[in-house]
């Protein structure tokens, strides 16, 4: 495990699990200068010079928030969380952690989806439901997905269509010769005759 990452996570450790299983009752056990980490890690609009329930109240709102869409956004994320809460006792320290797993954990962590009780991963019950959600589509997102299925038969359709109409429209006619354009062919094609006539009478 990378020095920095271990610090972290044995900077944040809390020496016993809360007695009711939410974020809530587990930030409750951290001390003032744990809580400030939080409060400088993610620039929280967060005082320090707050009393410490009043800290803990924001930054849980904040956590339940952001933990969210931290697990929407990271599929790896909220598979790792499923695992831990499948584990009777993970231990945070082990040296058989890979490095991704290290960082994945400090950022479980730093978001109030695992808390570090004496070297092993706690869980809250909110952080447990939301490991098992399966991850959501937006409606947009949903919405755009079944417009370009529908869409694509319909082009074709049209196409089809365009093509069947193509094929099955009736030979146009020209256009009827009008009185003077045939009366100009027909002096056309007895002046090409009597040229015609001309010649054969000179070869004799």
């Amino acid at each position: 495990m990378t020095q920095n990452t271990l610090n972290t996570i044995q900077e944040m450790e809390i020496k016993k699990a809360p007695e009711e299983s939410t974020q809530e009752a587990a930030n409750q056990l951290y001390t003032k200068k744990q809580l400030a980490y939080f409060i400088e890690r993610h620039d929280l609009d967060i005082a320090k010079s707050w009393k410490k329930a009043e800290i803990v109240s924001a930054l849980t709102e904040w956590m339940d928030a952001a933990a969210k869409e931290l697990l929407k956004a990271d599929a790896d994320l909220q598979a790792l969380l499923a695992q831990l809460t499948t584990e009777d006792s993970f231990d945070l320290y082990s040296d058989a952690l890979s490095r991704e797993q290290q960082e994945s954990l400090r950022l479980l962590i730093e978001h109030g989806l695992v808390y570090n009780v004496d070297g092993s991963a706690w869980i809250p019950e909110s952080a447990k439901s939301q490991a098992t959600e399966s991850p959501s589509i937006s409606k947009e997102a949903a919405d755009s997905n079944e417009a370009q299925k529908t869409a694509a038969p319909k082009s074709q359709e049209t196409q089809t269509a365009q093509q069947t109409n193509a094929w099955s429209r009736p030979a146009q006619k020209a256009p009827a010769l009008s009185t003077q354009e045939k009366i100009a062919r027909n002096k056309q094609a007895r002046l090409a005759y009597f040229k015609k006539q001309a010649k054969k009478k000179k070869r004799k």
